[in-house]
């Protein structure tokens, strides 16, 4: 169909338009880099003191997207210099300590499951030694007492999901879960995944392996983080699981649990993007997948 005069013109303002849009995204997309390898090529390690003058880059009436802060985190996962000083400012520092008698102590409830569970994480835990409690919250109380340095909790299976019990005593005894494995069950088709939690990272964790990073970010129901999904390509992670929890002190407001599985390094700075931008952020674990 022959297009009018109007229509004709129309037709070429929308392509001139279109092309100087994208002319204009690219020019921004090589002024955020260029501003980022400024200010990543200084001194200052502090990498929310860099975040700060990053971000102050931008003019209040601008569009400053999660897309251009999630550039910033990745770039500085990338860098070098940095990157040590970055992992000690997230939410799994490796820097706390244990009493001496706690070192490679394993703090489980006695039955054949948690027992194998236990056995699949001994090669990865130096001098590692089973501790039997009569309860879960025990064994989790030995580790938040630095009397045990791990406990095993189950936390999934394949009835139920997230055993959201058993994530709670995480939050109870601030403890984080450092490597799972997966126990198959004879009389039954279920298998559960079993966690390694404590307050650092196990030791001897093989190259190359896989990892999980998983948190929760507490919003009302109309507030879903939709940026999480647009920036976990940055950060090269692939989602896992999503769950939803209500809150029941907090009328309209869930508990959105997330796992991404990506590469360590991008872990730490995902970490440091979600704590900078969720207020309600919960670092829940960064952990290998050790059996999978």
């Amino acid at each position: 169909m022959d297009l009018t005069k109007e229509q004709q013109i129309f037709k070429e303002n929308i392509r001139i338009f279109s092309e100087r849009s994208a002319i204009s995204e690219r020019q921004r997309e090589l002024s955020l880099d260029l501003c980022i390898n400024a200010l990543l090529a200084e001194k200052e390690s502090d990498p929310l003191e860099l975040y700060a003058r990053f971000s102050s880059n931008f003019p209040s009436n601008s569009t400053f997207t999660s897309e251009d802060r999630a550039k910033f985190f990745a770039r500085l996962a990338k860098s070098a210099p940095h990157q040590k000083t970055m992992i000690t400012q997230t939410s799994f520092r490796d820097d706390e300590s244990t009493q001496s008698g706690a070192h490679g102590r394993i703090a489980l409830v006695r039955n054949r499951y948690n027992e194998e569970a236990f056995a699949i994480f001994d090669p990865f835990v130096q001098g590692a030694k089973a501790e039997f409690l009569s309860s879960f919250s025990d064994a989790c109380e030995e580790v938040f007492d630095n009397l045990c340095e791990f406990c095993i909790l189950p936390i999934e299976n394949t009835e139920s999901g997230r055993l959201f019990g058993f994530y709670s005593m995480l939050d109870r005894y601030e403890l984080k879960i450092c490597a799972t494995c997966t126990v198959e069950h004879d009389d039954s088709p279920d298998t559960v995944r079993y966690a390694l939690v404590g307050k650092r990272l196990p030791h001897r964790i093989p190259k190359n392996t896989e990892w999980n990073l998983e948190y929760c970010v507490s919003a009302e129901s109309a507030e879903f983080p939709y940026d999480i999904f647009r920036v976990a390509p940055i950060f090269e992670a692939t989602p896992i699981k999503i769950d939803s929890l209500p809150i029941l002190y907090d009328d309209g407001a869930h508990r959105i649990y997330f796992t991404f599985r990506l590469p360590r390094a991008m872990a730490y700075a995902f970490d440091l993007y979600l704590s900078s931008e969720h207020p309600r952020y919960t670092a829940i674990g960064l952990y290998p997948i050790l059996n999978h």
